[in-house]
């Protein structure tokens, strides 16, 4: 071979491996931890984008809406400066469908206002969150509250229950009070978050004795001792007549299909309140009261209850006027018994894990074993015993549509479901299911 043609190839391979070198230093200078050409984590929470900023109907009130992206949460924030440090978080918990459809924010005066919205995977202090979006500012002029007008008050079809109406000012809420003079210093308020719909369908009041009431309204901006309310409206008066409550009768115990669970139904006596007790023995001073909020509906659609374990159970209703100790009450219904054998509650199967649209969010769906409630664990390692506990309140129809977490970070998960009878430390449940290990991409 010539000197020449010798030169030649010792050049040409030195070049090469130059080149293989360079290419070398830099893949090896490349990211390892970012996968896109940006150098962004596809993962990371992006700070929401598309945000306006609208009027309403309602009185004083601003509607905001985004370009969802998929976050199972965005946090709103709103100030009167272009700082976000101080601005006030309206909500943690909007979602994708106040993406779409508005999340409404009420103001409280004039002047110009900055929207920021963030991605969140969570609603708590703990939770990853995007950066702020680019604000959108909005010039705002405030409505001066004007009080109600057309306020009639009506019997109601529910026992010693009247109904207000009045004409809708499109104001966000009514503040309404009721006296037995015509005094609104000590005036009760009955409610600070009657609507729009109120004014067109009525507002209930139960009242607990007779005699003559006078019945005021505000209209107001807020629910809180700062909000921004009308003079009240001119007072009305009613007269009325209490009518004693009427032990409930016609009490029935049936079993359902949800395990260790009867259902009660009675007759309906026009009640506004229903409370049910039941207990071990047939004495009704050591009786539990299950609920001081059962109704009309319950009457007739019925009201359930998982009962602990097996033996005889005795069951009474009152009806009452309220749900609180001052509330008037009928006396207790005749005792109905009923013979109850417990269902061991067995852990639950077919356990899935499945992505989900919702960025970080995953599906949990199971084989309904017809229990009362489901408790839901999850963990970084295979172990229960600091496994979290996402829900103690997950239901059949949770198996049958899914239940969804959204997990911290990405990584390898185990999840199990157990089968239980409450929601309480002293519930009775099942062993774990088996484990179902998906990782988080």
């Amino acid at each position: 071979m010539s000197q020449h043609n010798t030169k030649f190839i010792l050049n040409y391979f030195s070049i090469l491996f130059f080149t293989l070198f360079l290419s070398l230093s830099i893949i090896s200078c490349s990211s390892p931890t970012s996968p896109t050409n940006n150098g962004e984590d596809p993962n990371a929470l992006k700070a929401p984008a598309g945000l306006t900023v609208t009027e309403t109907e309602t009185k004083n009130t601003v509607k905001l809406t985004w370009t969802d992206n998929n976050s199972p949460y965005y946090w709103i924030y709103y100030n009167t400066t272009n700082n976000t440090e101080t601005a006030t978080c309206k909500t943690k918990s909007a979602s994708s469908s106040n993406a779409t459809y508005g999340y409404e924010i009420t103001l409280s005066s004039s002047g110009t206002y900055y929207f920021w919205i963030k991605s969140a995977d969570g609603y708590t202090s703990t939770s990853n969150t995007s950066d702020f979006s680019t604000v959108v500012s909005y010039v705002f002029t405030y409505t001066s509250n004007s009080a109600p007008t057309g306020l009639t008050v009506s019997p109601s079809t529910t026992k010693n229950t009247v109904k207000l109406t009045w004409t809708d000012n499109n104001s966000p809420y009514y503040w309404i009070y009721y006296n037995t003079t015509n005094n609104t210093e000590t005036a009760t308020c009955k409610t600070k978050s009657a609507s729009s719909s109120n004014a067109t369908y009525g507002y209930e009041i139960t009242l607990p004795s007779s005699g003559t009431y006078y019945f005021w309204i505000k209209s107001a901006d807020g629910y809180t001792s700062t909000s921004n309310t009308s003079d009240f409206s001119t007072p009305v008066t009613y007269n009325f007549t209490y009518e004693a409550l009427i032990v409930p009768s016609g009490l029935t115990i049936t079993a359902t299909e949800t395990k260790n669970t009867i259902k009660i139904t009675w007759n309906d006596n026009g009640s506004a309140y229903y409370w049910i007790y039941y207990n071990s023995t047939n004495d009704t001073t050591t009786a539990t009261c299950k609920t001081k909020s059962a109704s009309s509906s319950n009457a007739t659609y019925g009201y359930e209850i998982t009962l602990p374990s097996s033996g005889t159970y005795y069951f009474w209703i009152k009806s009452a006027d309220g749900y609180t100790t001052s509330s008037n009450t009928s006396d207790f219904s005749t005792s109905i018994s009923y013979d109850f054998t417990y269902t061991t509650l067995t852990a639950p199967t077919g356990l899935q894990v499945t992505t989900t649209e919702t960025q970080k969010t995953i599906k949990i769906t199971w084989e309904d074993n017809k229990s009362a409630y489901y408790w839901i664990y999850y963990n970084s390692t295979n172990d229960t015993t600091t496994a979290t506990c996402k829900t103690k309140s997950a239901s059949s129809s949770n198996a049958t549509y899914g239940y969804e977490i959204t997990l911290p970070s990405t990584g390898t998960y185990y999840f199990w479901i157990k089968s239980a009878d409450g929601y309480t430390t002293s519930s009775n449940t099942s062993d774990f299911s088996e484990s179902v290990i998906f990782t988080l991409q």
